[in-house]
């Protein structure tokens, strides 16, 4: 129960951090909607049809891309300036245990870039969310997100 209750506390903690930080709550929560609302005009231009669920795709993207690794990357820094890092490298429990924690909520947030940008986009620009494998999104939409997570460590370091 140990490790579960770590990355719990550990999780909601690094979400508390990031809503504090207007660099970052710029960059998960506004800079979405500025991305899909630029992607639905132009495409909107282009007049083939069937392309605004890409252009809601690919600015979700963009998001989830901006916001995971700024993140992930900015948490390294940000505990390396603080002179926590080499706290949370000799800490008792594993370099996973303290660090995955961290990943969780950055993706967390990159999750919520990709649902507000679909959201916006069928709310105010009426784009039909048909997708062909709608289990297949779902599954690798998170897998998509962790992942950048964990690069955005790698790249921090």
């Amino acid at each position: 129960m140990r490790p579960l209750r770590l990355v719990a506390s550990g999780f909601t903690m690094n979400l508390k951090m990031l809503g504090t930080s207007s660099f970052f709550l710029v960059t998960s929560v506004v800079q979405p909607i500025i991305f899909a609302t630029l992607a639905f005009y132009m495409f909107r231009s282009g007049g083939r049809s069937g392309t605004l669920l890409y252009a809601s795709l690919g600015a979700g993207m963009m998001g989830v891309w901006s916001t995971t690794l700024f993140g992930s990357g900015g948490m390294i820094q940000w505990q390396r300036w603080q002179g926590t890092l080499e706290l949370g490298a000799a800490a008792p429990p594993s370099l996973t245990l303290i660090y995955l924690p961290f990943s969780l909520a950055n993706a967390f947030t990159g999750m919520y870039a990709m649902a507000a940008t679909l959201v916006w986009g069928r709310v105010v620009f009426g784009v039909p969310l048909h997708f062909v494998h709608p289990w297949l999104f779902a599954l690798s939409l998170p897998a998509t997100v962790v992942g950048l997570g964990l690069m955005g460590l790698v790249l921090a370091s």
